[in-house]
């Protein structure tokens, strides 16, 4: 039972890493072909779902 809730603490604490790390994988790779309006939205939406799920 630790064992699991161990892996399950960890595995909450870096599931958000790994998105943010994706998100920034994929703004980076739209910075060239969108405008800066919309990176901004892009990067303001994932900035707020980072946040709403804490």
């Amino acid at each position: 039972m630790k064992t699991a809730v161990l892996i399950n603490g960890l595995v909450g604490f870096i599931q958000p890493l790994f998105f943010a790390a994706i998100m920034a994988l994929g703004i980076a790779s739209m910075a060239g072909r969108v405008s800066p309006w919309k990176l901004i939205l892009v990067a303001a939406g994932t900035l707020l779902i980072l946040i709403g799920s804490r």
